[in-house]
């Protein structure tokens, strides 16, 4: 009986150690330091609908999170927020392989970080209407936040993030850090309720330069005639940026001809910005502020301080000016610039038939100049060549002493130019003849039959 009892209490005893390690293995363990630093809460899926339900709470929009995956080693899950903007496409492009400079001039927003980083399409004034500073710095904000982001995308008003998991054992630490930030982001690339108004704004208010030009070309494209356009174009008139004020300018007609003029003769201005400028005064500019560009001209398209488009561009608008004073400063420019910028200077003297242009041209033939570097060839030709077609008597000998100290294309201008001299003077006051003393050498006649002679040993 005793044994029975003593058995008896051994297997009670066994049965509650066995319930107990049972109970024990059932219970689920308390969280170990590294499970709360990774946020691992609950099995595979509720990670996607955790994040799915905050970024619909925080945006208000219809949101979807699912895995993806690209490749052999890259997976992860595709954060998509919908109900945005329809009409505007942006990505994240492939950083390793830029585009060059000219291949992005016109599609970027003006932001050179941001048009390094991403590609843009759609409406151009819906565009830069949508990515504004406060939109820009919230998508830098996404990339450059502690977790890796592999794809930021608006297509069809949909916005799109793909946050890589390859790698982690257990759910993605970051995940919900990620998601508030989509939520917020995607506040941003809405449709504005009014396109002229976020333009004019961006134009006159972000920080960046280029952006602001790009928000008034966009104004004054799409909506020129709105008087929100007129008053950001007189607003910009005083941007600190000289290529905000050249557009402004140009879009202001006469009352932004002294900004043009400002921007035009400051040699600190970018020289495409003063280039554009001189071309849009023109016979405009006022020969009284020129002097920086004439001391400018001196300099060759190799030196470092030359600026040869805006050189060329003071020369053109020289030869649109018919007064003296212009004629005078060409005469100079002949004597004085560097020879690269010749045949652009003579051409302006000759241009519109000039009167006098053969006295600006004259001197160029002369031996004074032969001193200079490399003696001035192709101002010297250029000269040589339009006088055939402006010259008078009085360009003859100067193109005959230019052709006989001189061969190559410079004698043979001076040469052409002076059988056309002849063929355009003969029988008239003023005529030629070939005088007796030298073959080949042209006078003015002295007879009055005015026919071109020949010297006797000629054939």
């Amino acid at each position: 009986m005793e044994v029975l009892l003593l058995v008896g209490t051994g297997l009670v005893f066994a049965a509650g150690v066995f319930m107990m390690v049972a109970a024990h293995g059932n219970a689920s363990p308390s969280p170990g330091p590294d499970q709360g630093r990774l946020g691992l809460k609950g099995g595979p899926g509720q990670a996607e609908d955790r994040v799915q339900a905050l970024l619909a709470t925080v945006s208000g929009r219809p949101a979807t999170v699912y895995r993806y995956t690209q490749g052999e080693y890259d997976a992860g899950l595709r954060l998509a927020i919908e109900g945005l903007c329809p009409s505007v496409t942006f990505w994240r492009h492939e950083v390793s392989r830029p585009q060059s400079s000219d291949a992005r001039a016109g599609e970027g927003i003006g932001d050179p970080g941001f048009d390094a980083a991403f590609r843009v399409s759609g409406s151009r004034p819906d565009t830069l209407a949508l990515l504004t500073a406060a939109t820009r710095s919230a998508i830098r904000d996404l990339l450059l936040g502690n977790v890796r982001i592999a794809q930021v995308r608006l297509e069809g008003g949909t916005l799109t993030t793909d946050v890589p998991t390859t790698g982690f054992a257990r759910e993605h630490p970051g995940l919900d850090q990620v998601a508030r930030k989509v939520a917020e982001l995607s506040m941003s690339v809405r449709p504005p309720p009014d396109v002229v108004a976020r333009l004019a704004e961006n134009a006159t208010q972000d920080p960046e330069g280029g952006v602001r030009l790009q928000n008034l070309r966009a104004l004054l494209d799409a909506y020129e005639p709105n008087p929100r356009t007129r008053e950001t174009v007189r607003a910009a008139l005083r941007d600190r940026d000289p290529r905000v004020r050249l557009e402004a300018a140009l879009a202001s007609g006469a009352t932004g001809n002294d900004t043009l003029v400002a921007l035009a003769v400051d040699l600190a201005v970018e020289e495409a910005c003063s280039a554009r400028a001189l071309d849009a005064l023109g016979p405009l500019l006022p020969l009284d502020r020129v002097e920086p560009l004439v001391r400018e001209a001196a300099h060759g398209p190799t030196d470092e301080r030359a600026r040869p488009a805006r050189t060329r561009a003071f020369v053109t608008a020289l030869g649109r000016n018919a007064s003296p004073p212009a004629l005078e400063l060409l005469a100079r420019l002949v004597l004085t610039a560097d020879d690269a910028y010749g045949a652009a200077i003579v051409d302006a003297v000759v241009a519109g038939g000039r009167r006098n242009a053969e006295s600006a041209l004259i001197p160029a033939l002369g031996p004074s100049l032969e001193s200079r570097p490399h003696g001035r060839a192709r101002t010297r030709e250029a000269a040589a060549r339009r006088l055939g077609a402006v010259g008078t008597v009085d360009a003859v000998l100067p193109l005959q002493e230019a052709a006989e100290r001189h061969g190559g294309t410079i004698g043979s201008s001076a040469r052409r130019s002076i059988v056309e001299i002849q063929a355009r003077l003969a029988g008239s006051p003023g005529r030629l003849a070939l005088t007796d003393g030298e073959a080949g050498r042209l006078s003015p006649a002295t007879d009055a039959s005015g026919r071109v002679s020949q010297s006797p040993d000629e054939d």
